[in-house]
């Protein structure tokens, strides 16, 4: 047979490792390493090696003498902290940025001096003018990426290993330097998910209840006048409303959290002991979308919390008679008071509940008020005790200004009831019945009322036989728990009568009586228990010359004779035997008076005791209608202190004995803005005789609007209103915030909310027109420093809070807690998700607003995915969302799916990436390329085969991370074998080719063996990947080459059966190693021995030295060098056996 040539020129199929490899193409290779995917057609050579971007840490010394280029070991300052084995990274006198491995050995005993030792490449000499700084080999980037700042790139990352944040400000600095941002170790429960929009990067820290998201990025403004933060800054991304610190009515606890809200509001707010913060706040929507409104708390025995919402109210009051619709009160109406919920004390969220009833046999009025009032019953006390749940509340007068005659008919006639039902009532949902027939067990022999325009006013209704006037005032917090008697609770009453009050004259016979006299000024504690429910009538009212009082009177003695407390008792407390009451000073009634005294004993009968003089502390506090709340410390206690009117504050004191001194107490949180409306004599736009209501937002990023924070109201004669805005905390301020915008919605003069939606107003910048201003209350305790604008509005407003922002008015929180996250079309999307206010928001997707990434509109832009995601991208100008083993298409305006596919996911967000050429994405079985219309599996070439390398046999203890590669126009794969290394699999979109290559290689350093971490895109699309502490720019180093290695198909010149005569071997190009070694041919699968067979190169035409017969060969070449541009095989055919 004559001999015949078989030439590999071109080399454009790149590698596939599938079992047949017979049936691949002639140019393709059956393996390959570090080929480079974009070389002249016809050309095998090495990718170019990689460089090291020298990030280093703080530590740095100098040579202790001079040195020449080429030496291998220096000798460097005592005190450096060097790592025994690192990087070093120095300016060398040539100009050039070293970076070198070393190794460290003892110091030298003559002198107190360590020796580096390294591999020296360099341009130039050293001295000892030279700084040398160690690279930072234990920084880590789980997460990473680069914020272009006109120019600037600032590098961001996360470091798994010690959960915090690091920035570099300029990664192309000689000398660039990580720093944390984070102070400390922050939460979350994934790898973070990181976007940059408008210089800044918005994280999503998982999907947990405490993952906050996180912001990072530059500051445009300063604040006050003062100059811009300058550098990367670290905050949360929530948009914080004003007044992040609401009043709390009621203060409760389990010990580790304390537990509120603002009285009439929907929200439970939940703050940590131990260091003051607040760990969650939720928002409780009911299910016909109606806001709670809260006025009664306490914690159950279960120490989980009661709580009572009075939104629910229905019945009608008509003339002094309580209605359920037109029928008259009876058992087959019973009315709703409110609803009762029990709440879990983590989560916050609703376990048990129903509708609060009341019913009473006879049609009779059950709450006796003012005869022309049609004001409804509020319970505003709840108290768990024993088995029992105690119920306290009252109901608003007409007036506080009557005339003498009809004061003394309102005082003896409004009342407040007081009940006790058994907690086995409240351990499933479902309506409880509170019963007011004197035969029943439900209502409490006493009744108590409000009498005043003021909701903290009340009066006893004492059943006095001349029916005189009585004047006390009733807390709405006032349920004390006796601590000696498990069936004896107390009601806190504040004697209040002066010698003349709206025209009635005090008598003798006025006041409470306690069995022997009449009492008419100070505290009383009234005790009653369940053996005085059911017994109806006058008969059970507070005692009276004329009435048998089946309970107990104590009363707290002070030293005046006539009005103890000038101001109403705001709030009562009690543990380890103590009891403090927290009232109004009497000369500026936005401070509180303390009165501490030991904690009262039941005593029962027509009795009184007197407890104890109050220790009063020699000072009034700054903090107004305070509400306690005593922690068992031992044989002391812990006092809290919250407000519970004006400006949210809380304040505590540790370790409390006996009496309470002037300073004891320390500031712990507080509301960052106090408003004051006043009306001016100047005429305004403002309507004479409405109510106007007026809320503010943080204006975040000179952009971005916080949600509207507490609103302040005022009454109207048509009158310029000035607005005077107090900035508290001004130093924990977000220094995101650029400004305040005002808001003002109306009402009726006697509205207690807006009938519209609130109009902006204005916006004041945070600049120096707010005047700096010192509180000086050292000791009450001092609040600080605050900032001070006045603000005068002409009543003109404009578009709706809504409207500009396109959040309800109504929302509190914008921001979820995500762990997956992309970008299109100025939005973010975000999954893996959490929200307080919804009970599983794991397979949720939300879209923010435009532009603004940190406000989202939770409850209209979502979409309930059918699966729990994986993974999120934008392709396409469509969102795409991954579990596993689905893909769904996602149209984003209108949140819905498109389309969906079956049987191909992604692994995790790393596993996912979107270009110009498509979106490339992976999972277990395939990688997939979607060009928009269809995802197509492109990994059909290096499926199988390999059995260290193709995808099946991956090992996915490390999730394979996808990068775009720019420079070479191709898709990286990071992946790790089963034998612990990483590699990357190539795919190249020019000549949609598969190319292996192992990254992390420079001229100057041995390969990188480390788990490679995150990668990002630098100022020109180069790729830069972290590995080992070391920044690595992938495939830039274009002078130097990384070897590489070349194994061809099994040739059979396309006589699959036929055997050959493999005679002469060439190879054009300069290819490196020697023959044997570098260069072999596999005859059938077995190695063969060249031998030179033509001059001096010895490549260009070889032979085999043994047998040349066979079916097929094969080209194997390893640690190249050099290049090749054709390989050919000369052979001819030989006659087959048979003949």
């Amino acid at each position: 047979m004559p001999k015949q040539l078989h030439e590999i020129k071109h080399f454009q199929s790149g590698t596939i490792t599938t079992p047949s490899d017979t049936d691949i193409p002639e140019d393709a290779a059956n393996s390959s390493l570090n080929v480079d995917a974009m070389s002249e057609d016809g050309m095998l050579k090495g990718c170019n090696n990689d460089t090291v971007i020298p990030v280093t840490s703080s530590v740095t010394t100098t040579a202790s003498t001079s040195y020449s280029n080429g030496v291998t070991s220096i000798e460097v300052e005592d005190g450096a902290p060097f790592l025994d084995i690192g990087y070093i990274t120095f300016i060398d006198t040539a100009g050039t940025v070293q970076t070198l491995r070393y190794t460290k050995t003892d110091p030298v005993s003559s002198h107190d001096h360590w020796t580096i030792n390294f591999g020296w490449i360099g341009s130039g000499g050293l001295t000892d003018s030279i700084n040398i700084y160690q690279v930072d080999s234990s920084l880590k980037a789980d997460r990473l990426s680069v914020i272009n700042n006109n120019g600037t790139h600032e590098a961001v990352l996360f470091d798994d290993t010690d959960n915090k944040f690091k920035k570099i400000d300029d990664i192309h600095a000689n000398r660039p330097i990580a720093t944390n941002i984070s102070s400390t170790a922050e939460t979350h429960s994934s790898l973070p998910s990181m976007v940059n929009n408008n210089k800044e990067v918005h994280i999503g820290m998982g999907g947990g209840a405490n993952d906050e998201p996180k912001w990072i990025g530059n500051i445009l403004h300063g604040q006050y006048g003062g100059s811009a933060p300058t550098g990367l800054q670290l905050t949360d991304a929530k948009l914080l409303k004003p007044n992040s610190l609401p009043d709390f009515h009621k203060p409760v606890s389990d010990g580790t959290h304390i537990y509120g809200f603002e009285y009439g509001s929907d929200t439970i707010w939940k703050l940590k002991i131990s260091d003051y913060s607040i760990t969650k706040r939720k928002l409780i929507v009911k299910d016909n979308a109606q806001s709670p409104s809260f006025t009664a708390i306490c914690m159950g025995s279960d120490n989980n919390l009661g709580v009572i919402d009075t939104s629910s109210i229905d019945y009608s009051v008509s003339g002094g008679v309580y209605q359920k619709g037109s029928g008259a009160l009876g058992t087959s109406y019973p009315i709703i008071l409110g609803t009762w919920m029990r709440i879990d004390r983590e989560t916050l969220s609703i376990t048990k509940s129903g509708f609060l009833r009341y019913t009473q046999g006879g049609g009779q009025n059950p709450f006796p008020h003012w005869n022309s009032g049609n004001s409804h019953y509020l319970v505003t006390d709840i108290l768990e005790k024993s088995s029992y749940l105690w119920i306290s509340g009252g109901v608003s007068p007409d007036s506080d200004t009557a005339s003498a005659a009809t004061y003394a008919t309102q005082i003896a006639n409004n009342n407040c009831y007081m009940f006790a039902k058994a907690t086995s009532n409240f351990s499933t949902s479902g309506d409880v019945i509170l019963n007011g027939d004197a035969t029943t067990n439900d209502s409490v022999g006493y009744h108590l009322r409000q009498n005043s325009g003021s909701d903290e006013r009340g009066a006893f209704a004492a059943g006095l036989s001349n029916n005189e006037s009585i004047y006390l005032k009733i807390p709405k917090v006032n349920l004390v728990d006796i601590a000696d008697r498990s069936d004896v609770v107390g009601i806190l009453v504040d004697t209040y009568l002066t010698a003349s009050q709206n025209g009635i004259t005090r008598d003798a016979n006025d006041g409470i009586y306690d069995g022997s006299a009449y009492i008419q000024t100070g505290a009383i504690i009234v005790h009653t228990d369940r053996a005085m429910i059911g017994s109806g009538g006058n008969s059970a009212r507070i005692p009276s010359a004329d009435a048998t009082y089946k309970g107990g009177i104590q009363v707290l003695t002070e030293s005046s004779s006539d009005v103890s407390y000038d101001g109403y008792m705001k709030g009562v407390a009690s543990a380890e035997g103590k009891l403090l009451i927290s009232v109004e000073n009497s000369s500026t009634t936005t401070n509180s008076d303390l009165k501490y005294v030991t904690q009262p004993n039941s005593i029962s009968g027509s009795s009184s005791s007197a407890f104890g003089t109050l220790a009063v502390a020699s000072t009034t506090y700054d903090i107004n209608e305070a509400r306690p709340y005593l922690k068992d410390n031992g044989s002391n206690v812990d006092i809290h202190l919250f407000s519970g009117a004006g400006s949210g504050r809380w304040m505590s004191s540790t370790n409390t004995a006996g009496t309470i001194g002037a300073d004891i107490f320390t500031v712990r949180l507080q509301s960052e803005m106090d408003i004051i409306l006043t009306e001016t004599t100047i005429p305004s736009t403002h309507s004479s005789g409405k109510k106007y209501y007026y809320k503010f937002s943080y204006i975040y990023d000179g952009y971005q609007e916080s949600p509207l924070g507490d609103v302040t109201s005022i009454s109207s004669t048509g009158k310029l209103i000035e607005i005077d805005i107090k900035l508290r905390t001004t130093t924990s301020l977000s220094k995101r915030i650029s400004g305040i915008a005002i808001y003002m919605a109306e009402g009726a003069s006697t509205s207690v909310t807006p009938e519209g939606f609130y109009r902006y107003v204005d916006t004041i910048d945070l600049d120096n027109s707010f005047t700096s201003i010192n509180e000086d209350l050292s000791g009450n305790p001092d609040w600080g420093s605050y900032r001070n604008k006045i603000y005068n509005h002409n009543g003109i407003v404009s578009a709706s809070y809504e409207a500009r922002t396109g959040i309800s008015e109504i929302l509190e929180n914008t921001i979820v807690n995500y762990g997956l996250s992309t970008d299109l079309n100025n939005q973010l999307f975000v999954a893996d998700c959490y929200h307080e206010e919804l009970d599983d928001a794991s397979n949720y997707l939300f879209k923010s607003q435009p532009y603004n990434y940190s406000q989202f509109n939770f409850i209209n832009n979502f979409l309930i995915l059918p699966f729990y995601p994986t993974a999120i991208s934008s392709f396409n100008n469509r969102i795409f969302v991954f579990d596993k083993n689905n893909t769904l298409k996602i149209e984003p305006n209108n949140l819905y799916i498109e389309s969906s596919m079956s049987g191909l996911g992604c692994l995790s967000q790393k596993s996912v990436i979107s270009t110009e050429y498509g979106m490339c994405f992976l999972d277990k079985n395939g990688i997939y390329l979607h060009d928009g219309q269809r995802a197509n599996n492109i990994a059909s070439p290096i499926l199988r085969g390999d059995s260290l390398h193709s995808w099946e046999n991956i090992d996915l203890s490390y999730t394979p991370t996808i990068a775009f590669h720019n420079y070479n126009k191709s898709f990286l794969i990071m992946f790790k074998t089963t034998t612990g290394v990483y590699y990357a699999w190539e795919y190249n979109i020019v000549k949609q080719r598969w190319d292996r290559q192992r990254l992390f290689k420079t001229n100057s350093f041995n390969q990188e063996t480390a788990q490679p971490k995150d990668f990002m895109l630098d100022k020109n699309g180069e790729l830069v990947w972290n590995v080992n502490g070391l920044f690595y720019h992938i495939n830039s180093d274009k002078s130097n080459k990384k070897s590489w290695d070349w194994t061809s198909k099994q040739m059979t010149m396309n006589r699959d059966t036929q055997d050959k005569s493999f005679t002469n071997f060439y190879i054009t190009g300069s290819p490196s190693g020697s023959l044997g070694t570098n260069i072999n041919m596999n005859i059938d699968a077995g190695n063969r021995t060249e031998v030179i067979n033509d001059g001096a190169s010895g490549y260009t035409n070889f032979v085999l030295s043994d047998n040349k017969k066979g079916k097929k060969a094969q080209w194997v070449l390893s640690s190249q060098t050099g290049t090749i541009d054709a390989l050919g095989v000369a052979y001819r055919l030989l006659k087959n056996s048979s003949g």
